[in-house]
């Protein structure tokens, strides 16, 4: 078990966000260390970068959105 596993394996549930996710390694490490997640998104203002992470990751629960982070178009709540 390394470390991530160790420390997220302890955070159960809610929605996680990786601003800047560039090919989205990050999202895929958070989706297989938490102990429970509902939804994980991964942004970035590079539309390439989004493309190559949508592709490079097939994972349940996670998507991948082309968005700049000072201008987050979330839905509040």
């Amino acid at each position: 078990m390394d470390r991530f596993e160790r420390v997220l394996g302890d955070i159960q549930g809610g929605r996680v966000l990786d601003v800047a996710t560039g090919w989205g390694g990050f999202v895929e490490v958070l989706a297989g260390g938490l102990g429970g997640y509902s939804q994980a998104v991964g942004i970035d203002v590079s539309a390439r970068m989004i493309a190559d992470a949508s592709r490079k990751n097939n994972l349940g629960r996670t998507s991948f959105l082309q968005m700049d982070a000072g201008r987050m178009g979330f839905a509040q709540g």
